[in-house]
């Protein structure tokens, strides 16, 4: 016979009964560590997908603000542009300064009356102004050569 067999039988039920109840809650507790791994799992899971967005967000708001720099550079030479041919020097577009339509003409007009307005000079020899596409150098040299 075992100690246990030698107690009271009352005391023996009561054990029982302890012992049950101690098994419920190993039960429980396994269940609740189960779900509490269930948990982070997720949680990691949701924290990793968190990340990937903000990566996804910060790449977006990087590609937004390169566009909208490039718009401006664009509308800029726009600008440049129009005042450049409302004052008479359209091939001097790029060397105006300022950053409104208003600066930009100021200055197209300031650097128009600095430009020459007279046609250039000809070149009496080949009988069109300098700097024309016909003079290049394979052309001169025909013609310094007598040969045209």
């Amino acid at each position: 016979m075992s100690d246990f067999e030698e107690l009271p039988e009352s005391w023996q039920a009561e054990i029982k009964n302890l012992r049950s109840e101690a098994a419920s809650y190993r039960t429980k507790y396994a269940k609740v560590n189960e779900k509490q791994s269930e948990y982070e799992t997720a949680l990691k899971e949701a924290n990793e997908r968190f990340d990937s967005l903000q990566s996804t967000a910060s790449a977006a708001q990087d590609a937004r603000e390169k566009a909208l720099a490039e718009r401006e550079s664009v509308a800029l030479e726009n600008l440049k542009y129009k005042a450049a041919i409302a004052a008479g020097v359209p091939q001097h577009a790029a060397r105006l300064q300022g950053s409104s339509l208003e600066e930009l003409q100021a200055d197209a007009e300031a650097f128009s009356k600095t430009v020459s307005k007279h046609p250039l000079p000809k070149d009496h020899a080949a009988g069109a102004p300098v700097g024309s596409p016909k003079d290049d150098p394979i052309t001169s040299a025909f013609r310094n050569a007598g040969l045209l």
